[in-house]
């Protein structure tokens, strides 16, 4: 959680406690995830934004649900629907 927190506070560049896209690009799993985790849309991650996060994904956890948003069982990708026969 240490070295989490450091990678955070190095990243964040002007120092105001958020994690804005372009600061993101630094840490690329909160890049990846930068749409779900900024939930009031204001283009930064708080501290509290990320908590929210990994709150709720522990809560999908517990409940056999996807790890990340778009995701299957354990974090895999959903699979596709079968394509519908032809004729």
């Amino acid at each position: 959680m240490e070295k989490m927190r450091a990678r955070l506070k190095e990243a964040d560049k002007d120092g105001d406690g958020a994690i804005s896209l372009s600061e993101a690009t630094a840490l690329p799993h909160l890049q990846q995830h930068f749409a779900a985790l900024d939930t009031n849309q204001d283009g930064k991650v708080t501290r509290e934004e990320m908590r929210a996060h990994h709150e709720k994904m522990r809560q999908a956890r517990r409940s056999g649900g996807p790890r990340h948003e778009g995701a299957g069982p354990q974090g895999q990708a959903r699979p596709m629907p079968p394509a519908p026969a032809a004729g």
